[in-house]
């Protein structure tokens, strides 16, 4: 074993350190130098970009401070938020109450951010703010005069939604899309065809319009448009139309024949027939709307003169298809005297219909009609039991296929309900407000 004397452990100890100092300042001198932290406040990101009414948002960031009285946080300029905590990278705000929304459903709103520090800043995001609608009935559009002729009886405004938030709507001049459950409405942008005068609606994309002499239908949701010429002849007004599939349903001539569609390039020498002919048919427009359970059974309504009594009385006339099988009569007078406005088969031997004289009729199959003890200006069922009728300003509902009623909603003065959609338990009533010439449409949301 080698023996160091102590003189020379000191210096192999001081050499040893030496070396040590020297590799590390040579390593120091071989790293890059850190630029200095940037000390600018700045907004990073946000818990959501779509968050919900009543939400507590976060915001994250840098150097966003920790004194809340030096962050003022805005909606649209309008709405200051409340700051709760600031932690430097976080803040939470809590956005307003949806009561201080004026609409339903998700509109993009700007977020402003201002921080009066030692060093100030100010941005503006976009973020969308979701309103969620109300549990109930609820206003949940109304606008001046945006459906033209509404009010008109010759033109049948429809209104239908496949979905919970895509719905269509159309009127004498057009249609109309909605993405949002009935909040806003807009025509598709490359929707240029007039005198839309019925809608059939099979999904969110596929749609039939109405025209004269004309079928337009659109597979995208109403971004393209294909226009077809009906049969040589068929010039009337195209009142009522259904669609099985895409390519496959009916159409209806206001003066008295249906039409089988069958194909998807509607040739009019083979994929669209002429499948019945009223016997009252050329005598002026006698048929009006539709509706259709299935390609067997469907029921058209309308008016025609009968020649049995002197002078000739103007009836009601019904076009029944029962399993496959054509029926046309007459109502008597028993029943009612004035033109049937509206039509809805539920099934072969079950259907509702509103007269011109707001009397609700019911139809039991085999030519049977009574007359329901509501009166309506408009009426829809969702089953054989269950159904909404809207009457002097108000709304009714009848659990027990029309027998008594029960005042479910108060609309506004001069309200008038002229048609009902409804989807997944959802209800829609569009109408006329008769003193301001307003349009609106009510909303019953179950959940």
């Amino acid at each position: 074993m080698l023996i160091l004397s102590p003189i020379l452990k000191a210096r192999v100890c001081a050499i040893f350190v030496l070396s040590f100092l020297l590799m590390t300042t040579a390593c120091k001198k071989n790293e890059p130098i850190k630029p200095p932290a940037d000390p600018n406040p700045k907004v990073n990101s946000f818990s959501s970009l779509s968050p919900h009414a009543n939400d507590t948002l976060l915001i994250y960031g840098l150097h966003l401070g920790t004194d809340p009285s030096k962050l003022k946080i805005r909606l649209n300029d309008s709405i200051t938020l409340s700051v709760y905590q600031c932690k430097d990278s976080v803040v939470s705000v809590i956005l307003p109450a949806a009561s201080q929304f004026n609409y339903y459903g998700s509109r993009p709103a700007q977020l402003s951010v201002q921080i009066n520090g030692s060093i100030p800043y100010s941005n503006t995001f976009t973020i969308s703010i979701i309103s969620p609608e109300p549990k109930g009935w609820f206003d949940i559009y109304r606008q001046s005069g945006i459906f033209k002729y509404f009010n008109s009886p010759s033109i049948n405004i429809s209104i239908a939604f496949p979905s919970d938030s895509i719905g269509y709507l159309h009127y004498k001049d057009g249609m109309l899309k909605t993405t949002d459950g009935g909040a806003t409405w807009k025509q598709p942008a490359s929707y240029h065809y007039g005198n839309a005068l019925c809608l059939s609606v099979l999904d969110s994309v596929h749609v039939w319009s109405g025209d004269i002499g004309f079928i337009n239908t659109t597979s995208d949701g109403g971004n393209t448009w294909q226009n077809y010429r009906m049969p040589s002849g068929l010039n009337d007004l195209i009142t009522g139309q259904y669609m099985a599939t895409p390519t496959t349903g009916y159409v209806v001539g206001a003066q008295g024949r249906i039409f089988r569609i069958s194909g998807s390039n509607f040739d009019t020498t083979s994929e669209i027939k002429l499948e019945y002919q009223s016997k009252w048919y050329l005598s002026a427009n006698i048929w009006g709307s539709l509706s259709v359970v299935d390609m067997d059974n469907l029921m058209i309504v309308g008016g025609a003169s009968d020649i049995t009594v002197f002078p000739s009385v103007y009836r009601p006339l019904i076009a029944c298809k029962t399993n496959g099988v054509y029926d046309e009569y007459l109502l008597p007078a028993s029943v009612t005297t004035a033109g049937i406005v509206e039509i809805q088969m539920i099934y072969n031997a079950l259907g509702f219909a509103v007269d011109g004289n707001n009397n609700l009729l019911k139809y039991t199959g085999n030519r049977t009609w009574t007359v329901l003890p509501q009166k309506a200006n408009a009426a829809w069922f969702t089953s054989e039991s269950n159904g909404y009728a809207a009457y002097n300003e108000k709304i009714y509902q009848t659990t027990d296929g029309g027998q008594s009623w029960t005042s479910v909603y108060t609309l506004h003065s001069g309200d008038v309900v002229i048609n009902f959609a409804t989807h997944n338990g959802k209800v829609w009533a569009m109408g006329n407000n008769t003193t301001s010439n307003t349009n609106f449409i009510v909303k019953y949301n179950p959940k």
